[in-house]
């Protein structure tokens, strides 16, 4: 949950700097932890477009990001863990962050869709009936997985 938060909350910043007219301070180095963490919850907070974050800011970050694909999608995989809160995972957008990875990193991208298939679909069984009080996590959750095994090579 505090994930989650922390998502948002970068997410509505940073969309808010933009909408203002805001700049952009120069991209920092992309290998740095602290820098990869935060554009990849930007990245799979779901406001993830230029439309929301501005044209400078969406492509400094998914150029920072396609061009260390390998280390982001490490980042990734240590960022959602082996048990992930599912009302998390249905309120992210992990596999689209990994399907941007896998342009430049196909491989990895695969293998680690495949890891995580296990864990959306262990969450789409935890996860409430879709009249239960977030009433359509079982519905999004389901959706992930099917993202994912799309992205999992056979």
């Amino acid at each position: 949950m505090r994930m989650h938060l922390r998502c948002l909350v970068l997410c509505l910043l940073t969309a808010c700097g933009a909408a203002a007219g805001g700049t952009s301070q120069p991209a920092p180095v992309a290998n740095q932890p602290d820098t990869i963490t935060r554009d990849l919850e930007t990245i799979i907070g779901g406001m993830f477009s230029p439309e929301h974050l501005g044209p400078d800011v969406y492509a400094a970050i998914k150029a920072r990001a396609q061009g260390d694909a390998v280390h982001y999608l490490a980042a990734l995989r240590d960022l959602v863990g082996d048990h992930p809160d599912p009302l998390w995972l249905s309120n992210t957008y992990v596999p689209s962050a990994i399907a941007l990875l896998g342009e430049r990193a196909p491989t990895e991208a695969g293998a680690l869709a495949r890891r995580f298939l296990p864990i959306y679909r262990r969450a789409v069984e935890q996860a409430p009936p879709d009249h239960d009080p977030d009433q359509f996590e079982k519905t999004r959750l389901s959706q992930r997985v099917g993202e994912l095994v799309n992205l999992a090579p056979r």
